[in-house]
């Protein structure tokens, strides 16, 4: 489902794809927030997404659907009255299951991109000024990337990528070009099934290098980098834990970067120090809660020194591991959380400038709030009511009243809650909005140059992308579905990829074989 102004009375309507009638219904917005009857149109079989744009530019919206069942995309053209022409078809391949819009080649002109699953590719189809497009031209990347990450591995302030490759055993090496692009990709050799990366500087020379985990493998993989964007072959580190997460931070403050794993399996993380001559110390292992599985790190008594929060899934708490500032941590002391948690996000939720923490509890609905005493210990948790299967939370100021708000993704029912703090702690009921299906990650940043902090969830059911666009007063008029060129997306992050000031997204995912750049269009 998308929502847009298709009749130009500034009301929202909305296009829902009904995908076991092989059509799609546009629903004309009322002035009281309903909605009208819907009108019924053709599109090919089994369709699965839908995405607007003016594709013959004469400034009125029109529409694109990909039909699972069928070898084209439906594209109808608007009449600017909220009504649409019959569809025409583009050939793209059987199987198409997901769109995005975009003006790809800088012509003023929307562009189509479209993954099918027959052959494992995205297409990528140039638009027309009439609103045909030219015929696709195909692309692939390395099979199942789990990991992402974006930084500037030669030294040139433009951010470049690196992704792990299960299938191969590698990392993969995408430099940037000038405008968002990028150079053909070069791998590197890992062990076994690496499903964790981060980079950092972890030696004396101020270059930034990769560190992987390979879970398989139970070991750690050092790629030295040169500062050109190329790296040296890789330094094993063997593990006595298989570790399934980590986290990096200067946890001695020596200035280099330290590592924290979690070792889902035997309920513990695992502390390791950067040492000179690119070596890893390890510095003992610590007991967590049952299966450890989210960590995020912050100063939570306020001795300036890094200290640990892992989520517990399965005996529903939190872990705090108070850091000694040279690299060890005490033992931990745990936090009843509700059922299930699967993610944790640190902000002073009072405005006491202690760090509180606020908790998604799948199993239960609801969001736990914990405040904290800045001795690194916290109150009795505080419920609140969410959507069903919350799996993911962010903490910023939403309404610009200077105080923490909280959004959740509610992933089994395709809402966000937005809780809107007090200052006391304490937030209001909450509002839902609608997204995308199955939101699973939250995203936030300017994504309308507004200057207003918008939200994102991602879909990894659905593979896509929703834009909820705020209006600074809790509300969210616009709301935009991109469609994602991967299959079953896993991770998602938001940064200024062509150096244009705009707000840039990339998308990897699991099965896809696909990492998916967005470049903003300055609307």
């Amino acid at each position: 489902m998308i929502s847009a102004d298709f009749n130009n009375d500034l009301k929202l309507d909305l296009v829902v794809v009904n995908q076991g009638d092989d059509n799609i219904g546009v629903l004309i917005g009322n002035v009281d927030g309903s909605f009208q009857t819907q009108v019924i149109y053709d599109v090919g079989n089994q369709p699965t997404f839908v995405v607007s744009g003016d594709f013959n530019n004469d400034k009125k919206l029109d529409l694109a659907v990909s039909n699972s069942g069928s070898s084209f995309i439906s594209v109808l053209f608007g009449n600017g009255n909220g009504t649409f022409q019959t569809q025409v078809s583009c050939e793209v391949g059987n199987g198409t299951n997901i769109l995005a819009v975009a003006d790809l080649n800088n012509d003023g002109i929307l562009d189509l991109v479209a993954t099918v699953s027959d052959d494992s590719t995205v297409n990528v189809l140039l638009g027309n000024r009439n609103g045909s497009f030219q015929r696709g031209v195909k692309y692939q990347i390395g099979t199942n990337p789990p990991t992402v990450i974006v930084a500037d591995f030669n030294n040139d302030s433009r951010p470049d990528l690196a992704l792990t490759n299960i299938t191969e055993n590698t990392i993969r090496i995408l430099i940037n070009f000038r405008n968002g692009t990028f150079q053909t990709q070069v791998k590197y050799a890992t062990e076994e099934i690496p499903i964790f990366l981060i980079s950092g500087t972890f030696n004396e020379d101020k270059i930034l290098d990769l560190l992987v985990v390979n879970y398989q493998a139970n070991s750690i993989s050092l790629v030295i980098g040169n500062g050109d964007g190329t790296f040296r072959a890789r330094i094993p580190f063997k593990l006595s834990h298989k570790a399934t997460n980590m986290a990096a931070g200067d946890f001695n403050k020596d200035n280099r970067t330290d590592l924290e794993l979690t070792n889902a399996h035997d309920q513990s993380v695992s502390i390791l120090l950067t040492a000179k001559d690119n070596i890893l110390e390890n510095l003992g292992t610590y007991q967590s809660g049952v299966l450890p599985t989210f960590v995020i790190m912050d100063d939570f008594n306020s001795d300036t020194k890094l200290d640990l929060v892992v989520v517990n899934q399965k005996d529903n708490s939190v872990s705090v591991l108070l850091g000694n500032g040279d690299g060890t941590f005490q033992n931990q002391s745990s936090f009843r959380t509700g059922t299930r948690p699967v993610s944790v996000v640190s902000g002073d939720f009072d405005n006491d400038k202690k760090v509180d923490l606020a908790v998604t509890n799948f199993g239960n609905q609801s969001i736990s709030v914990l405040l904290g005493y800045r001795n690194g210990t916290f109150q009795s948790q505080r419920f609140y009511k969410t959507g069903k299967s919350p799996s993911s939370v962010i903490a910023l100021d939403l309404n610009s009243d200077k105080i923490t708000d909280l959004i959740v993704a509610n992933q089994g029912e395709s809402t966000i809650s937005v809780l809107i703090g007090y200052g006391n702690g304490s937030f209001h009921d909450l509002n839902k909005f609608n997204t995308n299906k199955n939101p699973g990650l939250l995203l936030s940043g300017d994504f309308n140059n507004d200057r207003i902090v918008d939200i994102g969830t991602i879909s990894d059911r659905w593979s896509s992308f929703c834009m909820l666009i705020s209006g600074g007063n809790l509300s969210f008029p616009y709301q935009k579905t991109i469609s994602i060129v991967i299959t079953s997306p896993s991770d998602a992050i938001t940064y200024d990829f062509n150096n244009d000031g705009k707000i840039d997204i990339a998308i990897t995912g699991e099965k896809g074989n696909n990492l998916g750049v967005y470049l903003h269009q300055g609307n």
